[in-house]
């Protein structure tokens, strides 16, 4: 019964980190967190490996996230800002109404 819960707050910190949310790290870490806890109440010491592991890319991927966020706010840069092409197109002429 554990593990089903463990696994399925496993999918949902997926999906809200791939959503970009913040929590999404905390929640990821803290999930790995009780696979410690299950691996070792169960004696099943493979959970806790895979569980560091886990925890270890998340705490970097989240480390990471964090600071290209904080120098995106810094910078006053818009995340969509990079999905727009502002350089003037000079290869067409721009039509008139004549």
């Amino acid at each position: 019964m554990w593990s089903y819960l463990l696994g399925t707050l496993g999918v949902i910190a997926l999906f809200t980190i791939g959503q970009k949310k913040w929590y999404g790290w905390f929640m990821a870490f803290t999930n790995e967190l009780l696979w410690i806890a299950y691996g070792y109440t169960t004696k099943q010491y493979g959970f806790i490996i895979a569980a560091i592991a886990y925890g270890t890319v998340n705490i970097t991927h989240g480390i990471r996230w964090f600071q290209q966020n904080k120098h995106q706010n810094n910078t006053g840069q818009n995340k969509y800002t990079h999905l727009i092409d502002f350089t003037p197109n000079t290869t067409k002429p721009i039509p008139t109404n004549n």
